[in-house]
């Protein structure tokens, strides 16, 4: 898979993160944004972030994608009943 704009191999990335993190450092998700809100200070509010978590109805116009079998793919609103649901293990 390939970003919009970018040439990122997710494959790769995960091997590379295997190579260099211990696996429980590993993200499971990615959330892919054009933008972070700032602060005055210049620091990122991670706080909305946080609250959004990966719900698809409280997320819009981003992109989430979820480690599965090795990859970083897209993280779709079937993937997030069934986590709701208790069928998927993280």
């Amino acid at each position: 898979m390939t970003l919009e704009g970018s040439h990122v191999n997710m494959r790769e990335l995960v091997k590379h993160l295997q190579g260099i993190l211990p696996r429980y450092a590993i993200p499971l998700f990615l959330r892919i944004t054009n933008s972070m809100k700032l602060t005055g200070n210049m620091k990122h509010q991670k706080h909305e972030m946080r609250e959004e978590g990966v719900d698809p109805d409280k997320i819009k116009g981003e992109m989430i994608l979820w480690l599965k079998d090795g990859d970083y793919v897209e993280f779709t609103y079937k993937d997030w009943e069934a986590m709701r649901a208790g069928n998927v293990r993280l």
